[in-house]
């Protein structure tokens, strides 16, 4: 209970009579007790999750920070009040302004940015703000999440510089190189390919590269295609290509499938050899074997014609 005692004082101030008042107060002082308990149980759960964390007020004051984020910063909560405590000055403007824009607005807060550690060494994390709101739609607090994302951030830029070294050695590959879907239909060729045809990759997509085959190859190559697409076998082929200027060339062309683990194609890489030269030193020495065999026949029936002479001479 809550007691409350007023006196009742006479016309000289004497006191001649009290009055007490007795108040049921069981219901709130549990209210209250679970509300401690609840707010204890609160900050065991900031302080333990294993990331930092901080609340911040409606106006975007800072309220509670949990123990990993003061042990990571090295910094006491009334340090950790602004941003420019912990914030590499590269990303500061632009995390005040998306703040400022959050409070404002009620949008969640997301950003990557790099906190300062108590080494003084910075970390790339990335920070989420959501707003807790109350049964009217009104913000009551703000909770922040910053997740270490310096791992990731180093291999994505291995990634990226990976991707980029291999892109270079496509493009200096002394052939034309060209990918394509699971189900056949090309995504991708090296500039030699876009120089040699004298189109643009928007051209190709559009258009398809069956265009470029010479009419006497065209279905023969496209039959050959098909199969490996549907099959997923070994695609070996030899046709001629249509260059800039209109002439045309042989190529021999080797697709190789790309599979995953369960086996299924999730790619096509190819590689167009340039044979021509080859194929007309072929024709060329074919040429002259045949000569040499009309000669060798000529030569032999010669001798032959000039033995039968000489038998009928005698």
């Amino acid at each position: 209970f809550q007691a409350r005692g007023l006196p009742l004082r006479d016309g000289r101030g004497n006191i001649v009579r009290w009055y007490v008042l007795l108040t049921d107060i069981e219901d709130r002082k549990s209210a209250e007790e679970a509300l401690r308990a609840s707010e204890l149980n609160f900050r065991l759960m900031v302080h333990g999750i294993p990331g930092l964390l901080c609340t911040y007020t409606a106006a975007g004051e800072v309220d509670v920070v949990n123990q990993p984020l003061l042990n990571y910063t090295g910094k006491s909560l009334g340090e950790l009040k602004t941003w420019p405590a912990i914030v590499h000055p590269s990303e500061l403007p632009a995390v005040q302004s998306l703040w400022a824009d959050s409070v404002a607005t009620g949008n969640p807060f997301d950003a990557d940015l790099r906190i300062r550690r108590a080494d003084g060494v910075y970390r790339w994390f990335h920070c989420r703000g959501l707003p807790l709101r109350d049964n009217g739609g009104r913000i009551i607090r703000w909770y922040n999440l910053l997740t270490d994302i310096e791992d990731r951030i180093h291999a994505e830029d291995a990634l990226r510089t990976s991707e980029r070294e291999l892109s270079l050695i496509i493009e200096a590959i002394p052939a034309l190189v060209w990918c394509a879907r699971p189900d056949g239909e090309l995504i991708y060729v090296n500039r030699r390919v876009l120089d040699y045809t004298g189109t643009t990759h928007e051209a190709l997509a559009r258009d398809g590269w069956t265009g470029y085959l010479h009419p006497d190859d065209f279905e023969p190559t496209v039959r050959a295609w098909s199969h490996a697409v549907a099959t997923g076998e070994l695609h070996e082929v030899q046709y001629r290509l249509r260059r800039s200027d209109g002439a045309y060339r042989w190529f021999h062309v080797l697709g190789q499938p790309l599979r995953d683990s369960e086996g299924r194609v999730t790619r096509w890489y190819g590689l167009l050899i340039d044979i021509d030269d080859r194929k007309s030193m072929e024709e060329a020495l074919r040429s002259t074997q045949a000569r040499l065999s009309r000669a060798t026949q000529t030569a032999t029936l010669g001798e032959l014609s000039a033995s039968i002479a000489h038998e009928i001479n005698q």
